[in-house]
């Protein structure tokens, strides 16, 4: 009877699991909070489960870190945030060669992690206006739409992106077979333009842009090479 009671009373003071148990996601352990040992593979499900705040909890463990189990949670923008908040304005988004194209250049010239949701892009009196928000470092930062979008919904909390330092302006003129784009960077504070560059290329595809794209950035000499994701 002794030594059952002992048996008992080292059962009662075992401890219970931790209240920061973990998760593996994209090949990364991250706390979760969790009510069990060990760490847990089911990524996607914890998440589809979780609450904002936990989501964003994990984003940010993951530090920009993405993956097909995080991505609808730790990418809330897809780029055609900017078409949604307006839908009868002059927006481009994924899926109109030129925005692509310019998308397809930026990353070619060497910014990686680069998508939709870092430029803007209007098309007016005949050309395509673009615009990519860029960090003091001259990092790639997430549009102003996306931003927004992501907030309202809770995907992200207000208050904690970063401002642009530096905006990165830009257009496309198409004349006839020959694409020509040109860019340059301005200081958001002061309106100073600090460089410029300009490429033309024969073609007027999305091939063809992606390339007057990276040529022309080449040519500014890329600061960044890594585009910043939204902070959470």
């Amino acid at each position: 009877m002794r030594l059952a009671g002992l048996l008992l009373a080292a059962v009662l003071v075992l401890p219970r699991p931790a209240a920061a148990q973990e998760i593996i996601c994209c090949g990364l352990l991250v706390g979760f909070g969790g009510d069990w040992f060990g760490a847990l593979r089911e990524c996607r499900q914890k998440l589809e489960e979780a609450g904002a705040e936990k989501r964003r909890s994990v984003c940010q463990q993951l530090g920009g870190s993405t993956c097909e189990d995080v991505a609808p949670y730790c990418q809330p923008c897809r780029g055609d945030e900017a078409k949604k908040r307006d839908p009868g304005g002059n927006s481009l988004g994924p899926g109109d060669p030129v925005f692509d194209g310019l998308v397809d250049g930026a990353r070619n010239a060497g910014y990686g992690g680069f998508g939709p949701h870092h430029m803007g892009a209007q098309a007016r009196d005949g050309r395509i206006f673009f615009q990519i928000r860029m960090d003091a470092d001259g990092c790639p930062l997430p549009n102003g739409s996306c931003i927004m979008q992501a907030v309202e919904d809770g995907s992200l909390p207000p208050g904690k992106q970063p401002g642009g330092k530096l905006m990165f302006l830009g257009s496309v003129q198409i004349a006839g077979s020959a694409t020509r784009v040109n860019g340059r960077h301005v200081n958001v504070e002061t309106g100073v333009i600090q460089d410029a560059a300009a490429a033309t290329v024969e073609g007027n595809d999305r091939a063809a842009i992606a390339k007057a794209m990276a040529d022309m950035l080449q040519k500014l000499g890329v600061r960044c090479r890594k585009a910043r994701g939204p902070q959470f």
